[in-house]
């Protein structure tokens, strides 16, 4: 009674419940462009050794977090289709196609057809260690000799639509919208419960209860009562084709048009924009280490069993970057500045901060700083500094003493002096007035990046872009720097921490004592990338560290890193934007933003002593001995092996089956009887070795998780025979010939080592050639865009600063001309026609810009719709030729689409660098801003149309934005 009265409490709940908002959810999504069978997915399912087996229309695809191995029709998966998978007693993976079922042999390594059951395979279920699938029109169990047996239903007579079980029973659905339980065990005793729309699938737990996943909703069995329930108030619009029910006692139901999900108090709602991989949802599984997979119609999604939430403009958070996150502990709310305004966490829900005119978008918030009293402290990128108390809102600028309006940073002492930092200097904000600070008053550089100071000082330590490391003592600047090292010229963040400081460079993390030492941390230590951003204390001798590329959880004793997030672990983005994105909440979870959005990390992530989420499962693939005489040999279990003598190589291939986090993972390995250590830890799942002596050898493995070790494993355990010749009976005849003997013996000997030399020497000449091909693919990857096939910019900016140097070095009148184009309307034309057209756009455009210019010249897509062309040896007249070239041809020849001609134009800036030139580092920048300037000129005059004009002789020089 108690748990039928918990299933009617959970109906009432949903039913009260309206549909939450969407929230992002960090799914992991592969494609056939991956290596997955196909697009359509029917079933998934793990097997003993921890695999994850894949059926599509298109075959069946093995995965281990990394790669796919594919099976089709020549390795015996009949007709291709894959609509079921299951496991029987002995471990063997069987796959329903639509003649039948078919086993998976691994010494093999393909499918073998069984039986021909007149129809196609459907499901797969387990119950009582037996095996049981569900065709089109009967139930069969798996008897000896693999021999598929009809289980008779009585009262079933209709096709079969769904199969489940609850450990207790089989429950199977038909197309009369009925489902009837039956023991095999007792096959008499069978129940029947009539549905009111067609059965997709059936989802039994412990006791009896089933939900059922129907045409018109959701519904579920209560045993105890004896009749169906529901429909789930809210599902009843949804035709649900699959369901799964995870640890937590979540309920997830698959639809043609979303997944929903009731985790007990709301209905959420996810599709493609909230990270699903693609609709209808036709599968569903739950894996060992309680992961849920889903197949959808555009491949498969896997959803890890993490403690990462993001915040994006799809969860109430809008803007393309997250500039700065901060913990209020007098509101008890999390802030967040974005380049949409200001916003805050709080009630479970991101809500807007009021901002009617509009300041907050206009100037973007670096710094929000609370203060006991109440108040609120905002830094702006242009505006000043913002004071909210209650409903007052004051504002500072340079008018009120302030250094300027671009103020990034702002800290407040022990004695409550606000001190604030920008581009234009120091700023010291007190009760009795506004002191500021410049290069006037001695600081190296203008530019003050973060301010803090250490525990039992009053001198204020300072971090600067271009000025390095400087201490004020209240009257003087002192530069602190690393003798002869020219690194610390710009500071991005500061912590103290274990009696030491940490800063922050775009050449790694730097370690400061008090006695004028530093320490260097870099890729060496595992750092993910040189660009360090943002510090934030993680714990006891923990730091994150924002970059790049992610965050690195720091481990500050060994000043090495433990771990490492990205968007592949759910962050919102890789890239850290300022000094101020990340912070810790009231509940100890951590907040980092990133170019993307904000992401929500639980703070049991950096607990050293936490068990991993489901424990990684070491898997032979395959173990490839090779004899002397040319015979190979394979297996696929290596336990106690006995191989004979003459054993040239031996190779194992093996994976570490982790689906969370797949790209943390690390092995090393020792083989016992030859190795003295272990390996390096790293990615590598294979091991080779050749000419092993006679003797006894275990292969051992250690997976670690960053440079945490998370477990061992004996992959195999095998002994070599001696050869023949170290027979005591043999050596006691050869005793008699060894004179005779000796010398062929020799020359053999010599003569099998050239062999050994030679064949070593060809890997080596095979591995060579494949790591050139790989570099230069690698070269290729890094210098293009993948859409277009055009220049990238970290490749155009390079040319742009090589050619600006060769101008600087050239005779007078050379001339350096630089096209910046953009797509009209391009956003328009998305929102119409959709991303791909938007895409067949860009292409259009890039086949156009390559069809029109010469070789020599320099084309790259920028970013977005917008795109660079550099003109080397081109005068003005003859840019804006080439510009007007190209304009007039791509207005003239559209782009096709479902029968349309859909036009598109673009905007022009041209202007041209002739030498001499003055300050030539700063000529790439004030190129590319000319054309930019002059490319929206043309964009006020109606677009459509070119501008062009020469560079002015000066400009200001640029100043980094950092947002």
């Amino acid at each position: 009674m108690r748990r039928t009265a918990w299933l009617y409490m959970l109906v009432a709940v949903w039913g009260a419940a309206a549909f939450a908002p969407a929230q992002v959810l960090p799914f992991r999504n592969w494609r056939p462009e991956d290596g997955l069978a196909s697009s359509q997915v029917w079933a998934i399912h793990q097997d003993n050794q921890g695999y994850v087996w894949i059926g599509c229309t298109g075959g069946i695809s093995r995965f281990n977090g990394r790669q796919f191995v594919t099976y089709r029709d020549a390795q015996g998966v009949l007709q291709n289709v894959v609509e079921a998978i299951g496991v029987d007693s002995q471990g063997r993976l069987w796959a329903g196609t639509f003649r039948g079922p078919c086993v998976y042999n691994a010494l093999q390594d393909r499918f073998i057809f069984q039986q021909d059951l007149g129809g196609r395979v459907r499901r797969f279920v387990t119950l009582r260690g037996e095996l049981y699938l569900m065709a089109e029109r009967a139930v069969y169990r798996l008897g000896p000799g693999d021999v598929w047996e009809a289980v008779g239903i009585a009262g079933v007579v209709d096709p079969l639509t769904a199969l489940s079980t609850d450990g207790q029973a089989l429950y199977v659905a038909t197309t009369t919208h009925r489902v009837f339980r039956m023991d095999p065990k007792q096959p008499e005793d069978v129940r029947s419960y009539l549905l009111p729309a067609a059965v997709n699938d059936l989802r039994a737990i412990a006791g009896g209860d089933v939900w059922v996943g129907t045409d018109a909703g959701l519904y579920f069995i209560d045993r105890a009562r004896g009749t169906p329930a529901g429909p789930v108030t809210g599902s009843s619009p949804y035709r649900i084709l699959t369901l799964v029910q995870d640890g937590d006692g979540t309920v997830w139901a698959g639809t043609t048009v979303s997944l929903l999900q009731w985790d007990g108090d709301r209905l959420h709602r996810f599709d493609s924009a909230t990270g699903l991989g693609g609709l209808p949802v036709w599968s569903s599984f739950q894996d060992r280490e309680g992961n849920l997979w889903f197949g959808t119609n555009h491949g498969v999604s896997l959803l890890a069993k993490r403690q990462t939430e993001i915040f994006d403009a799809r969860a109430g958070l809008p803007g393309r970057s997250v500039i700065a996150v901060t913990w209020d502990a007098v509101r008890r709310r999390t802030w967040c500045a974005t380049t949409e305004g200001l916003f805050f966490y709080a009630d479970g829900r991101m809500q807007a901060y009021p901002d009617p005119d509009g300041y907050f978008r206009r100037y973007y918030v670096w710094t929000i700083l609370p203060t006991p009293d109440g108040r609120l402290w905002l830094s702006t990128d242009g505006g000043g500094v913002v004071v909210i108390d209650g409903a007052r809102r004051r504002i500072l600028t340079a008018a009120d003493g302030l250094a300027g309006n671009e103020v990034l940073e702002l800290y407040r002492d022990d004695d409550g002096v606000v001190w604030a930092g920008g581009r234009q200097g120091l700023s010291r904000i007190a009760p009795d007035g506004i002191q500021a600070y410049t290069q006037e008053h001695g600081l190296p550089v203008n530019y003050v990046r973060r301010i803090t100071r250490i525990p039992g000082r009053s001198d204020l330590f300072l971090g600067t872009i271009g000025g390095g490391f400087v201490r004020f003592d209240g009257r003087r600047f002192i530069t602190l720097q690393p003798p002869d090292n020219q690194s610390l010229l710009s500071i991005y963040d500061m912590i103290w921490l274990d009696g030491r400081l940490w800063l922050a460079t775009n050449r790694g993390v730097y370690i400061w004592r008090d006695d004028r030492q530093f320490n260097h941390i870099g890729l060496a230590a595992g750092l993910p990338n040189l660009n360090c951003t943002v510090f934030l204390r993680a714990g006891d001798n923990l730091l994150w560290l924002g970059t790049d590329s992610g965050a690195a959880l720091l481990d500050t004793r060994s000043e090495g890193v433990i771990r490492t997030l990205t968007t592949a672990h759910g962050l919102a983005g890789d890239e850290f934007t300022t000094h101020h994105s990340a912070t810790a909440d009231g509940e100890g979870n951590f907040w980092f933003g990133t170019f993307g959005g904000a992401s929500r990390v639980s703070r049991a992530i950096v607990d050293p002593n936490r068990p991993p989420e489901g424990r990684p499962q070491v898997a032979l693939d395959r173990m490839e001995v090779t004899l002397r005489g040319g015979q190979r040999l394979l297996y696929r279990q290596a336990h106690n092996l006995a191989l004979p003598a003459g054993v040239r190589s031996i190779r194992f291939a093996f994976d570490v089956l982790w689906f969370q986090d797949p790209q943390n993972l690390r092995v090393s390995s020792k083989l016992s009887g030859f190795d003295e250590n272990f390996s390096a830890p790293g990615q590598v799942f294979q091991r080779e070795f050749t000419n092993l002596p006679a003797g006894e050898y275990a292969l051992d493995i250690h997976h670690f998780e960053g440079t945490r070790l998370q477990g061992k494993a004996r992959l195999a355990s095998f002994w070599i025979a001696p050869p023949f010749w170290q027979n005591p009976l043999f050596q006691l005849l050869a005793a008699i010939l060894v004179c005779l003997l000796i010398f062929l013996l020799f020359r053999w000997r010599l003569h099998a080592i050239e062999q050994e030399k030679e064949h070593l020497s060809e890997l080596v000449r095979t591995a060579t050639h494949e790591l050139e091909k790989k570099n230069t693919l690698l070269s290729r990857l890094a210098t293009t865009d993948e859409l277009t096939g055009l220049f990238n910019r970290r490749y155009f900016l390079r040319s742009l600063i090589q050619e600006c140097r060769r101008l600087a070095r050239s005779r007078p009148g050379e001339t350096l001309t630089l096209l910046m184009l953009d797509i009209d309307h391009f956003k328009a034309i998305n929102d119409a026609h959709g991303h791909e057209l938007g895409d067949r756009v860009l292409q259009h455009v890039a086949r156009c810009l390559r069809s029109g210019l010469r070789t020599t010249d320099c084309i790259a897509r920028f970013g977005g719709e917008e795109f660079l062309v550099l003109l080397p040896v081109t005068p003005l007249d003859g840019g804006k030729r080439v510009a007007e070239k190209i304009r007039l041809m791509l207005e003239y020849y559209p782009v096709e689409h479902e029968g349309q001609a859909v036009h598109c134009t673009v905007s022009i800036g041209v202007t041209t660098a002739t030498s001499p030139v003055d300050r030539p580092d700063e000529l790439p920048d004030r190129l590319i801003r000319t054309a930019d300037t002059l490319m929206y000129q043309a964009k006020q005059r109606g677009r459509n149309c070119t501008v062009a004009e020469p560079m002015p002789a000066s400009a200001a020089k640029p100043v980094e934005s950092e947002s």
